[in-house]
């Protein structure tokens, strides 16, 4: 990718952010395209429904657990649903679930520069803090539809969770570009260690 950039004039300096918006959009091509594929193939829409309305549960289950710690009142009235008393719940579908952030961040620090040796404990971290970032939000939207009018928890379900989400991914995705682009492994003596592949900082 750097040496296909530089040949159609992309300045090094620049680089990172073309690539970096290059692969996020063929990322998030190809998850339509598993999509698709999923909705228009029978046995693979069942496995993958199946599969999500376990984590559903998983994350539901969770969150009530999270709440009753707290000394909030909860009913199990659905098994893909926080319910706290007196509120209509939040239910815990598919979309709730950040897997296309999940995947889309772990497949994008798999393609983009950086050694290996980082990339495999990064990418598993990062994709549960994805998750962490997931259930945060979801609590976060719970409480407000305990103790808010309907209207704050309906703008900051659509806009204000959905920025806080994928905004705290991106500075994930930024932190590895930052500390291990331009990084590469090489021997010295015997030994595998780190060095600046150039001394120019990403900026």
């Amino acid at each position: 990718m750097d040496s296909l950039l530089s040949r159609i004039g992309v300045r090094e300096e620049d680089r990172p952010w073309v690539e970096f918006a290059l692969k996020i959009v063929l990322l998030y091509g190809l998850w339509k395209v598993f999509q698709l594929t999923v909705n228009n193939t029978p046995v693979l829409l069942a496995w993958w429904k199946g599969w999500t309305d376990v984590y559903s549960h998983k994350v539901a289950t969770l969150g009530n657990k999270f709440f009753e710690a707290l000394g909030y009142e909860v009913t199990y009235h659905y098994y893909k649903a926080i319910y706290l008393l007196s509120t209509p719940g939040i239910m815990i579908e598919e979309h709730c679930l950040a897997i296309p952030a999940t995947l889309i961040f772990g497949f994008f620090i798999a393609v983009f520069q950086g050694p290996w040796k980082h990339k495999l404990w990064f990418i598993p971290l990062g994709m549960i803090g994805v998750q962490a970032i997931n259930f945060i939000r979801l609590v976060g939207l719970t409480f407000l539809m305990k103790h808010a009018p309907a209207r704050y928890f309906d703008f900051n379900h659509s806009v204000t969770a959905l920025i806080f989400e994928y905004g705290l991914v991106f500075l994930m995705i930024v932190y590895w570009m930052r500390k291990y682009y331009h990084y590469n492994d090489h021997s010295d003596s015997g030994h595998a260690s780190p060095s600046l592949r150039t001394e120019k900082s990403v900026s």
